[in-house]
C-alpha cells in the first residue's frame, strides 16, 4: 500500500489527539471536583463528544478506566491531609510575614506619636512662656503709660 504525506499528518495528529485525551483523563482522574464523563472530557480537551465516542471514549469505556483508577477512600484523605498540611505551613509563613510588617509598622506608629507628643509639650511649654512674657510686657506697658500720665500732669501743673 503508498502512504502519502497526508496520510503521515493525519496518523501523527491523531496520536497527538490521543495523547491529549489522555492526559485529560488523567487529569479527570486526579482532580476531585470532576467526573469522568464523556461531557467533562469534551470540555477539558475540547474535542466534541461525538468525535471522543467516535475513537472509542464512550460512557462505558471511561467507566471502565475509572473503575481501574479507583484510588482507595484512606489514601484519598492522606493526599488531602497533606496538601492540607503544605497549604496551612504556606499561610502560616504568609501570617508570620504579615504580622511582621504591621508589627513594623505598629512599632514605627508608636514612635511617631511619641516625637509628635514631645513636639506638642514643647509647643505648649514655649506657648505658655510667650504668654507669662507677653502678660509680664502688658504689666510693664501699664506701668510706663501710667508714669507717662503722671509725667503729662506734671507737665500741665508747670505750664
Amino acid at each position: 500500500m503508498v502512504q502519502f504525506n497526508f496520510d503521515e499528518h493525519n496518523i501523527e495528529a491523531y496520536e497527538a489527539r490521543t495523547e491529549e485525551i489522555e492526559s485529560a483523563i488523567d487529569l479527570i482522574l486526579n482532580t476531585s471536583e470532576m467526573k469522568l464523563t464523556v461531557s467533562e472530557l469534551a470540555r477539558v480537551t475540547g474535542f466534541s463528544r461525538n468525535t471522543l465516542k467516535v475513537r472509542g471514549f464512550n460512557s462505558e469505556k471511561l467507566r471502565e478506566i475509572q473503575s481501574k483508577c479507583v484510588i482507595p477512600e484512606e489514601s484519598k484523605e492522606i493526599i488531602s491531609d497533606a496538601e492540607q498540611l503544605q497549604e496551612a505551613k504556606s499561610c502560616i509563613a504568609q501570617l508570620q510575614l504579615e504580622i511582621g510588617f504591621w508589627f513594623s509598622r505598629a512599632v514605627s506608629a508608636y514612635e511617631i506619636k511619641q516625637d509628635y507628643k514631645k513636639q506638642a509639650d514643647r509647643t505648649r511649654d514655649a506657648l505658655n512662656s510667650t504668654k507669662k512674657d507677653v502678660d509680664n510686657l502688658k504689666f510693664e506697658v501699664a506701668k510706663l503709660i501710667d508714669e507717662r500720665n503722671k509725667l503729662q500732669e506734671i507737665i500741665r501743673e508747670l505750664s
